[in-house]
Parts: C-alpha cells; sequence; structure tokens
C-alpha cells in the first residue's frame, strides 16, 4: 500500500470494535459512538468499555474525534489499516472474466477496450473509473505514406501497430511530383512494413536496407525526411500518456450543495490528468494495488477523497494501471474485487489482441 502504515497491534476486542466503527461509517457517512456501538448485533461491551477502546484507538492514529459530534471517525491511518488488515476482498472468479470477456469481441481497437474498461469499473463501482492507456511496448510500422502539399511542405502519414495513424507536415528544399512521392513511400513499404521504429530508425540512419540493395537516388533524398517522420513517430508514442475517465458525475452524489464549486475544481483536475497521472507510473512501477487517501492524491481538491489502483498487464509486461476514485468512505471491499477484475479482464483482452 502507499504509506507506511502502523503495526498490527491491536488486540482482537479492539479491532472488532475498529472494524464495525470504520464500516457503519463508511455505511451511513455519520460520526460513530459508542452508544452506537454497543447497539451493534455481535458487540456484547459496556459503553463504558467501548469509550476506553475508542480512546485508545484515538491515540494511535486509528480514529479522531469531530467537532459536531462526540462520535469518531477513520483516520487516513486507520482507512490503511481497515484496507491491510482488516477488509477480506473475495478472489476474482473466472466465470465473471469470462461473462465480460465475451461481450467485448476482437474487432474493438484497443481504444475502445479501455474506453469500455474505464466504463465497466464506474457502474461496478458507482464512482469514478480511470484507465490509463498502455504503454507502447513496441510500435510496428504498417504503412507510410508522403503526399505533397506544397513547394516546401510534403505530408508523412503512418499507420502503425492496429490501426495508430499520425501525421506530420515536414519541410523540403525542392518540390517533389506525386509520382516522386509515391515511389519513396513505395520503397519504405516494401522493406521496412512490419519493423519496430526503433529498429528502422537506426538502419535509415545508417542508410542500410534490410535487403541489403544499394539506395536508389530519389530514395536517398528522403532518407532525412524518413528519419525524421519515423523518430516523431516514435517520440510520439513514448509521450502519449494519459487515461480515459468515466463516471464523473457519480460524486456529485456525496457532494454537498455547498461545495459545487470545489467540484467543478475536481472534474477539472480530472481531465487535466497530471496528478492521477503520476500516481498511476507509481502504481506500476510498485506492481502492486495501491491506496492512496486524503492529502496522499497530491491535491488539496481531493483531500477528502480516495483513489485505489492496480495495474495491468499484456505478455507479463506491466503497461498500465487502472483505478476507481471516490469519496474517502468508499466501499472498499467492492472497488477492490473490482478493480482486480476489470485488471485481470483488460490484460486478458489485450494480451488476446497481440496475439490476433
Amino acid at each position: 500500500m502507499q504509506a507506511a502504515h502502523l503495526p498490527p497491534i491491536l488486540t482482537e476486542r479492539t479491532r472488532h470494535i475498529f472494524k464495525v466503527l470504520v464500516e457503519h461509517y463508511i455505511k451511513t457517512g455519520s460520526p460513530v459512538g459508542s452508544r452506537t456501538l454497543s447497539d451493534y448485533p455481535g458487540i456484547h461491551f459496556s459503553s463504558a468499555t467501548i469509550r476506553t477502546i475508542l480512546s485508545d484507538l484515538e491515540e494511535q492514529g486509528f480514529v479522531c474525534s469531530t467537532h459536531t459530534s462526540s462520535g469518531r471517525v477513520p483516520t487516513t491511518s486507520g482507512y490503511h489499516f481497515f484496507v491491510d488488515q482488516l477488509l477480506m476482498t473475495r478472489p476474482t472468479l473466472e466465470k465473471e472474466v469470462e461473462f465480460y470477456e465475451q461481450q467485448w469481441n476482437r474487432t474493438f481497437t484497443t481504444n475502445e477496450v479501455i474506453k469500455m474498461a474505464s466504463s465497466l469499473l464506474s457502474a461496478l463501482t458507482k464512482l469514478v473509473g480511470l484507465v490509463m492507456l498502455p504503454k507502447k511496448t513496441k510500435v510496428i510500422l504498417r504503412k507510410v505514406e508522403f503526399l505533397p502539399l506544397s513547394s516546401e511542405r510534403i505530408l508523412a502519414i503512418l499507420v502503425m501497430n492496429e490501426a495508430d495513424v499520425q501525421s506530420w507536415m515536414l519541410p523540403v528544399e525542392r518540390s517533389y511530383t506525386p509520382r516522386e512521392l509515391e515511389q519513396a513511400s513505395h520503397h519504405l513499404n516494401t522493406h521496412y512494413s512490419g519493423m519496430e521504429l526503433k529498429e528502422i530508425c537506426t538502419l535509415l540512419s545508417k542508410n542500410i536496407c534490410p535487403a541489403h540493395q544499394k539506395l536508389d537516388v530519389l530514395v536517398e533524398k528522403f532518407m532525412t525526411l524518413a528519419v525524421l517522420a519515423f523518430a516523431k513517430a516514435e517520440e510520439a508514442f513514448e509521450s502519449s500518456e494519459g487515461y480515459v475517465v468515466n463516471g464523473q458525475t457519480q460524486l456529485l452524489e456525496f457532494c454537498e450543495a455547498h461545495n459545487l464549486r470545489k467540484m467543478r475544481g475536481i472534474f477539472e483536475a480530472l481531465e487535466q490528468k497530471k496528478i492521477l497521472l503520476h500516481l498511476f507510473n507509481q502504481c506500476v512501477e510498485q506492481q502492486t494495488l495501491q491506496l492512496f487517501i486524503g492529502r496522499e492524491v497530491g491535491h488539496k481538491l481531493f483531500d477528502d477523497y480516495a483513489f485505489v489502483a492496480l495495474p495491468y498487464a499484456v505478455q507479463g509486461e506491466r503497461v498500465g494501471a487502472l483505478g476507481v476514485i471516490g469519496p474517502m468512505r468508499m466501499a472498499y471491499e467492492r472497488v477492490i474485487s473490482t478493480v482486480h477484475l476489470v485488471s485481470k479482464l483488460l490484460s486478458r483482452v489485450l494480451e488476446r489482441k497481440e496475439v490476433t
């Protein structure tokens, strides 16, 4: 998990009281007092005993008192302890993965699958679902085409991987006829289609053709342009970080009327993406489920929220992460089970697309 948490030094009695307190607060949103806990089924302690336990929990930083009530609410450390030590999440069932996998047929593009995963996260948790775009571990050239724009510029169009299309306007020292541009495109497609961009850039920079043929004069003139076009494409894919977000309006359910301005700020922050991308990248590096609560998210707008994130992989290599953002008192058991389900589903679907 994200923070350095307190060790599980609580007695079984105290752990039980604390678990009930957190679950009750998550369900109701109201601070929990000793009377509420003493009336709870399965708790057979006096109010005085429970008050002592709550005082001990507060001293250890697991709960805090509110200004408007004698009850307690969980702290950031308390939520971490609850998730790490007390929460029991059920394993993802294979039939659940297969159910959704059958609905995500092979005709969908990667971007469409990412959008579907984000939507599924939101639908199952009733919160905001986010899925990081997969990092391109391999960028394969499918087709290149040069088109004349003017006497000083040409348009380079590259098709890569499944159907990723990039285009750039490139400066030229002289005008080229459509026929010349077609010949250059044909040569590059013949010898480089199906290769990785990094390998292509290396070969072109050394003026080498895979077929070990001597390059004709026309293609030699295009070497600089080809190197520039492929280098731009490679750079674009390496820097194409982002994520798809779905279900922002779900947060309105937890927003009070006087906080609508703050909610607009949260919506804008979700669109800007810089804050959560940093956390997503951290999640990918850590390789495990990450829980960011309140200030751990890194922006004051999210001080009352939590972010649960989990990596997903393709062919055993972690290429991205997905997660759910919602109020601190989110239903962690459901959220964590859902991110595990969607991570496994997304990994399987993307791996299948790699093979097909």
